[in-house]
């Protein structure tokens, strides 16, 4: 028999072609060259399907490979094994996709970039759902603004400021938020959310803003201190996440502006 491809007698393995043609135009996986991997920044835990986990990375890595690459049902007995070190951007893994075809062993191999994103950002241990995400924008309104910032019309960043109480005696006291995309973090966008978001809120004649941020958050404590906000306590323990309970630090900026009694 004569392969179909190059041409040359021998044994035929499949769709006409020898075992050398075949393998090199038939791959049997494929996957993304970047995952992002939430890790707790406190017990180092991996979020794995909305779930945290304390097992290891290696263990981690290859349930992510499992759920994100494609992997042919044609490979029989699948195995795959990781080799991974550290670098600046995360861990560059290189991975090896090993299986059967029939009685022949298939290696394939893959760079992968591991992205490690540590947050303690939010108490919130579930994505928003569409409808929530709704009523929280519509509880907004000129004293408690919404901004974002873009780049190449993409959204990157968001700040606002909420409603600290429904109680009357607080209409003139607010709590801020602000996040950032991990990958335009340090480059700007958060200084330029914070002073916008302190200058509306001076317009909507605001009194008082106040922060609660995650112990270890060093990056946002700097940039909430840099506009002028003074510590004003600790809440010892209150947070729960991802087995670990946590202080949230009290920051708070008054405005010049005096309120009147109401």
């Amino acid at each position: 028999m004569f392969c179909v491809e190059c041409g040359k007698e021998g044994p035929i393995f499949r769709e006409g072609a020898c075992v050398d043609c075949y393998l090199k135009t038939h791959k049997f996986s494929k996957g993304p060259v970047t995952i992002d991997l939430p890790t707790c920044a406190h017990c180092s835990s991996y979020k794995y399907k909305n779930t945290w986990t304390s097992d290891l990375f290696g263990e981690t890595i290859r349930r992510l490979i499992k759920n994100t690459f494609q992997i042919s049902k044609e490979l029989k007995k699948i195995d795959i094994n990781t080799e991974c070190k550290e670098t600046k951007e995360g861990m560059a893994c290189k991975v090896i996709i090993s299986g059967y075809l029939d009685d022949l062993e298939i290696n394939e191999e893959h760079e992968l970039l591991v992205r490690m994103r540590k947050t303690v950002a939010t108490f919130d241990t579930r994505p928003k759902t569409v409808e929530e995400q709704k009523r929280w924008f519509n509880e907004h309104g000129p004293k408690n603004p919404i901004i974002v910032v873009e780049q190449d019309e993409i959204v990157v960043g968001w700040a606002d400021l909420s409603n600290y109480s429904t109680r009357c005696a607080y209409s003139d006291t607010v709590e801020i938020s602000l996040y950032v995309k991990n990958k335009y973090q340090g480059k700007g966008f958060g200084t330029k959310l914070m002073d916008t978001i302190i200058r509306e809120g001076e317009k909507a004649g605001l009194h008082a803003v106040i922060a609660r941020i995650t112990e270890g958050n060093k990056q946002s404590v700097h940039l909430h201190e840099s506009v002028g906000f003074k510590h004003i306590g600790i809440m010892k323990e209150v947070g729960l996440k991802f087995g670990k309970r946590l202080d949230v630090y009290l920051m708070q900026k008054t405005y010049n502006a005096t309120s009147t009694e109401k």
